[in-house]
């Protein structure tokens, strides 16, 4: 009897370490998908932007690409100029008229920015706006 209760007991004991090991198995696989596409999302782009504008490459704090700008501080119903250049158009682009079609292609178009917002205590928040363009930005 006591072999027949010992061999019921290895038996629910390996039956609980297969389910157990299945489970960890399972949330493993999990992880290292969520991990995977992490890492898959930080290697991507966020997006490719096409517009007439950009930031001024080293003004501001601004990027290579002139899709951001350094962190600045901004008061409630205030406003801060910024350096902006024309782009040129897209390498797809074809012609010799391609800058004057890009140029009219934005012409009396608003600039959409982004801006990510931070304050102790809160988590960060976007506010996307349209700004009008001025009539002559800065041609380089």
């Amino acid at each position: 009897m006591a072999t027949f209760s010992t061999a019921a007991l290895s038996a629910v004991a390996t039956a609980g370490a297969w389910l157990a090991a299945r489970r960890s198995a399972k949330t493993a696989e999990t992880l290292a998908r969520i991990e995977q596409d992490r890492w898959h999302a930080e290697l991507l782009l966020d997006g490719q932007v096409w517009g007439p504008l950009r930031f001024t490459h080293g003004a501001d704090g601004a990027d290579a690409n002139g899709e951001s700008v350094a962190l600045f501080s901004l008061e409630v119903g205030k406003g801060r100029p910024f350096s902006i250049e024309r782009t040129r158009p897209p390498h797809w682009q074809e012609g010799n008229d391609r800058d004057a079609r890009w140029r009219d292609q934005w012409l009396n178009v608003p600039m959409r920015l982004v801006f990510t917002c931070r304050r102790e205590s809160f988590k960060p928040w976007t506010v996307p706006c349209d700004v009008e363009v001025p009539e002559a930005p800065r041609v380089r």
